[in-house]
């Protein structure tokens, strides 16, 4: 699997922060019913990943906005549209 992430990733983290992946995040996490699909990963370095993992908002908006067409239509199909929402929000609520 993390051959090809490097094909189709190179070796750059997904959010943008500069540095290499190590990591691979899952989108809707296996304990809600995610699994190890490939539209179902994201390629994240170890503090990128853990900055997601501890919910910082700014990191959940990056992700979404990070989110392949395929990745997106997972999300939905597994969990719903209001939880991709919810869960990486698209915008900041005021």
């Amino acid at each position: 699997m993390r051959k090809a992430f490097q094909i189709d990733e190179g070796y750059q983290c997904r959010l943008g922060c500069g540095e290499r992946w190590n990591e691979l995040h899952h989108v809707v996490p296996r304990s809600q019913s995610g699994d190890d699909w490939y539209d179902n990963l994201v390629p994240l370095c170890a503090d990128c990943h853990r900055k997601v993992t501890d919910n910082r908002l700014e990191c959940l908006m990056l992700l979404r906005w990070a989110l392949k067409p395929a990745q997106t239509r997972y999300c939905i199909e597994r969990k719903g549209e209001g939880w991709l929402d919810k869960k990486y929000p698209k915008v900041m609520a005021l």
